[in-house]
């Protein structure tokens, strides 16, 4: 068991911290100062109809991609695709081979599994309740 008094000599005084370097008041994250910039407006050429447009930089970042995407740029349809329905579901192979059924006690008594399919109305996997008085 530790000493108390190394311990209390180790805690952070009232009003101290325990990084006093760290990040300053006021700072800004670089996802605010990204997110501030996306909103910011530009003059610019639409890359798709070719006009002069005020456009938001978080919609030309988008036209770009879309640009891209028309192009046949195989990362920008990709991108879009993500974007739209969310990345493809992937398979996972679970199944595995049991060579031997752990054995598992409940009140005294040893539960027995079937691995194959049971006609018992317990749960799948599960035959029966022995006993190891019989």
């Amino acid at each position: 068991m530790p000493n108390p008094e190394n311990i209390e000599s180790h805690k952070f005084k009232k009003g101290q911290t325990g990084n006093p370097n760290g990040r300053p008041k006021g700072s800004r994250s670089l996802t605010t100062i990204l997110r501030e910039y996306m909103d910011k407006e530009l003059e610019i050429n639409d890359p798709i109809t070719k006009k002069l447009v005020n456009k938001r930089i978080g919609d030309i970042v988008n036209l770009k991609l879309i640009a891209n995407a028309i192009k046949g740029d195989q990362q920008a349809i990709k991108m879009v695709f993500e974007r739209l329905d969310g990345m493809p579901t992937q398979k996972v192979d679970v199944s595995a081979v049991v060579t031997e059924m752990p054995t598992i006690t409940r009140g005294g008594k040893e539960i027995e599994f079937d691995i194959g399919t049971s006609e018992s109305s317990e749960a799948p996997g599960f035959t029966s309740e022995t006993s190891d008085d019989n």
